[in-house]
């Protein structure tokens, strides 16, 4: 994730998951916002792919160095 994307995370924002150039992908809305890490993105694809609809929380956002850590969620 870029910077200028990691400056507008807040802490607690849902953020809905869906499959990407084989990834899974935060959306906020329609706009693809990032990725999560190649090893949490298969087992969460495979849940994906069975019809599970997945999100994710903000639990960190650190606008200086880019980095966001999410927590993942069933959405309902």
């Amino acid at each position: 994730m870029d910077a200028s994307l990691a400056r507008r995370m807040r802490q607690g924002e849902i953020l809905e998951l869906r499959p990407r150039d084989g990834r899974a992908t935060a959306w906020r809305g329609e706009r693809a916002v990032g990725a999560l890490p190649q090893v949490e993105s298969e087992r969460v694809l495979g849940l994906l792919s069975g019809g599970a609809r997945l999100g994710c929380r903000v639990v960190l956002a650190d606008p200086a160095g880019g980095v966001v850590r999410v927590r993942l969620s069933v959405l309902m």
